[in-house]
C-alpha cells in the first residue's frame, strides 16, 4: 500500500481501517523543508491514546 500523491501542504483526509474493523481518519499532509518535504499523518498520537494501543 502506498500513500496518495498530494500537491498542497494542507493535504487530504486519509481513512485507515485497523485489524478490528474500526475506521480512523488522519490528515495526510506535508511541510516544506528546505528543498524537500516532510510528510506527516496528523491525529495519529491522539487516536492511539484513545484506543489504548501502544506503538
Amino acid at each position: 500500500t502506498y500513500f496518495p500523491a498530494i500537491s498542497h501542504p494542507e493535504g487530504l483526509p486519509l481513512r485507515i481501517q485497523d485489524a478490528n474493523g474500526k475506521d480512523w481518519v488522519f490528515q495526510f499532509r506535508f511541510w516544506p523543508n528546505n528543498n524537500s518535504r516532510m510528510y506527516v499523518l496528523e491525529g495519529v498520537t491522539s487516536s492511539f491514546s484513545q484506543s489504548n494501543s501502544t506503538l
